[in-house]
């Protein structure tokens, strides 16, 4: 089982909240991104992109 399980639904519940919660979110994503695998790159950027 690898963090995606994981990684994902705590992105997603912080992109809920208001803005300022969501530039925290996306600080975050961008100073760990390079530590994730690349299928949960890729899950994470879609995302972000969705949300943001």
């Amino acid at each position: 089982v690898g963090r995606r399980k994981f990684i994902v639904p705590m992105y997603a519940s912080m992109l809920e909240g208001d803005e300022k919660r969501q530039e925290w979110a996306k600080r975050i994503y961008m100073n760990a991104r390079d530590s994730y695998h690349p299928l949960a790159q890729g899950t994470l950027d879609d995302l972000f992109e969705e949300a943001l």
